[in-house]
């Protein structure tokens, strides 16, 4: 913002505001687009960035719930099947969400500078797959278990997981779509063949629930977008308020500076004229 001085406040003069709010916002315009241009997905830098720490912050503080969930469906899976074959796919499990751990904490310690936005959405996504696949593994521990309680059992656990990846993940679609397509492909392999009444109505609904998992993340997604941009918005109206208020106080400091300067002139021109 251009200064005031204190002559253009003596004049009634001043920088045109109309002007001035034209030059900040086409400088606002052109720093969004070269932000949007080096973006691989079409938003500026930061709005990448704190997707990112969304999802960091949100799969860390999430990962206790992960984990008991996992050991709880693992106790119950013992139900059905010998605990030989639930432990490496449980150990799998608690192997992924680890590493999601892990990658969320090595990111979130890392300043906003040195963020390559790029690997680690690609991390993330890759760690969100490894995730997918390990519970998608629970399918072939249940391959040979038959009764409709077990498939009901199988099921829900895997739709709760996709429920769970979408909320937690839906700061990144790539993510999203890597957690839940492995859940998609395996359950849909696992009702391949069955023509029972009550395995095609489970796969059906399971069909329909991970659709609608699908359109709620891009809604996710959108209000995650959404959120950032008015809060990026609101915080630029901030600082342009606090600029604006300081350049007032600046131009009416010098002012009074100037209108003390002019009434000592006054005063000594007078006291020089009445002596003689």
């Amino acid at each position: 913002m251009a200064e005031v001085t204190a002559e253009q406040v003596q004049r009634g003069r001043g920088p045109d505001p109309t002007a001035l709010a034209r030059r900040k916002l086409v400088t606002r315009e052109v720093k969004s687009v070269r932000e949007r241009l080096t973006s691989s997905t079409g938003l500026e830098r930061a709005f990448d960035n704190e997707l990112l720490r969304v999802f960091a912050e949100y799969r860390m503080n999430g990962s206790v719930g992960t984990l008991i969930l996992a050991l709880a469906v693992a106790a119950a899976a013992c139900l059905w099947v010998p605990i030989e074959r639930v432990t490496p796919w449980v150990g799998t499990v608690l192997l992924a969400t680890m590493v999601i751990v892990v990658l969320s904490r090595r990111f979130l310690a890392q300043a906003a500078g040195e963020i390559s936005i790029r690997p680690w959405r690609r991390a993330f996504a890759l760690a969100e797959g490894f995730h997918g696949i390990s519970w998608a593994m629970m399918l072939f521990v249940f391959a040979q278990v038959d009764g409709p309680g077990a498939k009901v059992f199988v099921t829900t656990t895997l739709l709760i997981v996709s429920a769970l990846t979408v909320m937690l993940a839906a700061s990144i679609p790539m993510a999203v779509y890597a957690g839940i397509v492995p859940i998609m492909i395996g359950i849909a392999a696992y009702f391949w063949g069955r023509t029972d009444m009550d395995s095609l109505t489970t796969a059906v609904m399971a069909a329909a629930a991970q659709l609608f998992f699908v359109f709620l993340a891009n809604r996710l997604y959108v209000s995650s977008v959404s959120t950032i941009a008015f809060r990026a918005e609101k915080d630029a109206l901030i600082a342009e308020l606090e600029t604006a208020n300081a350049n007032s106080d600046e131009a009416r400091r010098k002012a009074e500076e100037a209108n003390l300067a002019k009434s000592r002139f006054l005063a000594t021109m007078s006291h020089e004229l009445r002596t003689p």
